[in-house]
């Protein structure tokens, strides 16, 4: 599975805080052949001090599949006015979505199409007053992967950042 960090001009516009942005997943076979897309929407740009305007970039930055159809999504936004990221993890449901590798525009398709349905796990905000004094901010987290399975059974999840040389 790959999938692109926003729409592609085809398919719709950059998140912005009034919209989000429709990115296709693709699914591929062992060979590397496309076997289906499907939409999954981009939350808008988030906007936690209610500003009219505000620049930045949310974008999907990391997939991993739980099984067939059920995936986690990784979504981050840098937000420069406030100097900070908004970190987001979401539980993907393709089994509903329409398969759309055939469709070579959402702008342009006649038809209404279904996205990917999606639910929050965790958003990363609810955690930074547990961290520590020496880390109050997020930083920019774009990868994850299965780390080892934990004492009870359940599996742990590694988050990796790209620290832009901080």
């Amino acid at each position: 599975l790959t999938a692109n960090e926003q729409a592609l001009k085809q398919d719709g516009p950059e998140a912005t805080i009034s919209n989000g942005s429709p990115v296709r997943i693709v699914k591929y076979n062992s060979v590397g052949q496309v076997l289906s897309q499907y939409f999954y929407m981009v939350d808008p740009l988030p906007n936690p001090m209610g500003k009219k305007s505000l620049k930045g970039d949310n974008g999907l930055v990391e997939l991993i599949a739980l099984d067939e159809w059920h995936l986690l999504a990784l979504e981050r936004s840098y937000l420069p006015e406030l100097r900070r990221n908004v970190i987001r993890l979401y539980r993907v449901d393709l089994s509903g979505a329409q398969d759309v590798s055939r469709l070579d525009s959402l702008l342009q398709s006649a038809t209404e199409v279904s996205f990917a349905k999606k639910e929050l796990v965790l958003d990363f905000d609810s955690i930074v007053p547990l961290l520590s004094s020496d880390f109050r901010s997020l930083d920019n987290l774009e990868g994850i992967s299965f780390g080892p399975v934990l004492e009870d059974g359940s599996r742990s999840l590694v988050l990796v950042s790209d620290g832009n040389f901080n």
